[in-house]
């Protein structure tokens, strides 16, 4: 008969092989808890356990070799949000993706006359006139969203550089 004093004020259920652990609380300051250790055969084979003569079934014996279990860190994605590890190879789960709204350059934003000094970069589309064919819009980096549609020929714009572009 083993026995588990503990000095806390706190309650715990301990499992070892087919003995749960339950303890008393004998006082403000002690938790005590009893136990009984399981017996084995000479083989070291765990023996079935007795509650009140009735023999208590033996824990099931078939371990699943390829249980996983990851750390539970985190890592913090661009937008500021959290994500954990995910089975079976624990790696980080995939960051939300997160557009940016597309703000559209209306005539009263095109016809700024002037822009505050601020380095707020955004990737414009620039309009391009094609002789022969509609051309597609070319994403460059602005310093501002002001600075952009002041150009008079950007439609819209995102917050942010333009990817492999440099500001003006």
């Amino acid at each position: 008969m083993g026995l588990l004093i503990v000095l806390a004020i706190a309650v715990v259920i301990l499992v070892w092989q087919n003995t749960v652990v339950v303890p008393e609380i004998d006082s403000i300051s002690s938790v005590t808890a009893t136990t009984t250790v399981p017996e084995v055969n000479t083989n070291g084979e765990l023996l079935p356990a007795t509650s009140g003569g009735e023999t208590l079934p033996l824990p099931n014996e078939a371990v699943d070799d390829d249980i996983k279990v990851c750390t539970m860190d985190a890592k913090q994605c661009p937008d500021g949000s959290y994500v954990g590890r995910v089975g079976p190879s624990c790696v980080f789960a995939d960051c939300p993706i997160v557009t940016a709204p597309v703000v559209v350059c209306t005539d009263t934003m095109k016809n700024a006359k002037a822009c505050p000094a601020i380095y707020a970069p955004v990737c414009g589309l620039v309009e391009i006139q094609c002789i022969t064919t509609p051309c597609d819009p070319i994403p460059e980096t602005f310093s501002s969203g002001c600075s952009a549609c002041s150009w008079g020929n950007v439609i819209s714009y995102t917050a942010g550089a333009c990817a492999g572009f440099t500001p003006e």
